[in-house]
């Protein structure tokens, strides 16, 4: 998992991104 910010994990869905 890349070091991305606290609010990629709910938008992570959208985006596709594990």
């Amino acid at each position: 998992m890349p070091s991305l910010p606290p609010k990629h994990t709910w938008v992570n869905t959208d985006e596709g991104v594990e």
